[in-house]
């Protein structure tokens, strides 16, 4: 039986083999993929992440709108998004990521997007990340909601993977946006 931990080295092995041009071309291709859906057209508040270790980038979204929040890692494993602009300082956290010192927080219900990192992803939404959980705990909300947060799972195309079972606990992804398409599960 395969296990997360044998598929997310796996993967993760794959895309650090990734050159920086690599990452900078397919993660403006995965821009692009945005930008021709009407996913942040209208969108008010909008949660990314600054990516890291060959990540796919969107570097693009953080610049080119004003209501974005990127997570913060809190000591209890739980995270929080606070306020990001171009012109606030990061600082990296205990994972070596990069956070906004801002003290502007919003609370989950009130997001609209979350992009969201990955490690590899299955066609019906399920997502397997680092293995911290974080995501799945702060967005735990959207089974109870009425208005959920839209998650967009960011990932190259090659990070799809029939293997990835879904556990109870998982939040599932309503979108998947890689360098070559857009997936509805």
């Amino acid at each position: 039986m395969i296990n997360k931990s044998n598929i997310r080295k796996h993967f993760l092995t794959r895309r650090n083999l990734l050159s920086a041009h690599e990452v900078e071309q397919l993660s403006r291709d995965i821009y692009r993929q945005i930008l021709s859906t009407s996913l942040i057209e209208d969108t008010k508040i909008i949660a990314s992440y600054f990516a890291i270790s060959n990540e796919a980038s969107l570097n693009l979204l953080l610049t080119e709108h004003n209501n974005i929040y990127l997570p913060v890692v809190k000591t209890n494993q739980t995270m929080l998004f606070a306020k990001y602009t171009c012109s606030h300082e990061l600082v990296n956290n205990k994972y070596g990521i990069p956070e906004p010192i801002s003290k502007q927080i919003i609370s989950a219900h009130k997001i609209d997007v979350c992009f969201v990192p990955l490690v590899a992803f299955n066609r019906q939404g399920v997502r397997l990340g680092m293995g911290g959980g974080y995501y799945d705990r702060y967005f735990q909300y959207n089974k109870d909601k009425k208005k959920p947060t839209k998650l967009i799972g960011i990932a190259y195309d090659f990070q799809g993977s029939d293997t990835i079972k879904a556990q109870s606990w998982d939040i599932p992804l309503d979108i998947i946006i890689t360098n070559k398409e857009v997936i509805k599960p």
